[in-house]
């Protein structure tokens, strides 16, 4: 229900949005992942640069929660973005 729902405020397809939280996560609200790359290439230049605490830096270095969506924005709006896009009527 919250999948679907969250897929109609964002004008997403329901059942990619179902699709990706039953791959990312089984359903389980509270999954966490360790995201190596993504630490290394957005986060560690952060840290290293003294932008960010050591805390603020490993939290985001997870994926968290149902789409094991890391907690950046950005992130969130290219992936949104990228949802939305259908093949077969537009191009990126």
């Amino acid at each position: 229900m919250l999948a679907r729902k969250t897929a109609s405020v964002h004008s997403l397809d329901p059942s990619l949005v179902c699709a990706v939280v039953e791959q990312e996560s089984g359903w389980n609200p509270w999954a966490m992942r360790y995201e190596p790359a993504f630490f290394s290439k957005y986060v560690a230049p952060l840290y290293t640069n003294n932008k960010i605490a050591a805390t603020e830096a490993y939290s985001r270095g997870f994926s968290w929660g149902l789409m094991q969506v890391p907690l950046i924005d950005t992130v969130f709006t290219i992936s949104a973005q990228f949802l939305r896009y259908n093949p077969r009527t537009e191009s990126l």
